[in-house]
């Protein structure tokens, strides 16, 4: 088992969380023949976004945990908007309202690891990150941590919370 190596899927129904190329990257069949090669060689860890593809990559993931029985380790992420034009960020009632939304598409009760997928100016990190741990008591998520930070936000991430992961 390859523990340590992550199957990126933000190119599930998109390229990335860019909404002008959602609907383009790998077709669900594709992204099914990626999991399935990802399992095969050992990997357990999937990588994924609720901005992926605007929720296109999730779902191809939840539909593949269903038609498989398979279940490794899910990271998604959190801040990019979900259409052209919809909210954004990292305020405590968008964080649990999209990992709500998050785990309808996985068809999961909770994911092992949320990211703040970059940060948010608007939003102080210690309201993210209690919002983070009201959902890690909730059971909803497993760990959390921060993606795309400074030293100097890595650093008030670690003074304000319990970051798992950078």
């Amino acid at each position: 088992m390859l523990d340590r190596i992550a199957l990126g899927c933000g190119n599930f129904g998109g390229i990335g969380s860019s909404p002008e190329f959602f609907g383009q990257g790998e077709t669900e069949e594709q992204a099914f023949a990626l999991m399935d090669a990802a399992w095969e060689l050992g990997i357990r860890r999937f990588d994924t976004a609720d901005a992926y593809g605007g929720g296109r990559s999730e779902t191809a993931i939840g539909k593949w945990l269903a038609a498989t029985g398979n279940r490794p380790r899910i990271t998604t992420k959190t801040l990019n908007p979900m259409e052209a034009g919809e909210d954004r960020g990292l305020a405590p009632a968008r964080v649990k309202r999209q990992i709500a939304t998050s785990l309808e598409r996985l068809g999961i009760d909770s994911v092992d690891l949320y990211l703040a997928h970059g940060p948010d100016p608007e939003t102080p990190i210690a309201d993210t990150l209690a919002a983070f741990e009201d959902l890690l008591t909730a059971g909803k998520i497993r760990a959390y941590g921060v993606s795309n930070v400074s030293a100097d936000e890595l650093s008030a991430a670690i003074a304000a919370g319990r970051p798992s992961a950078v």
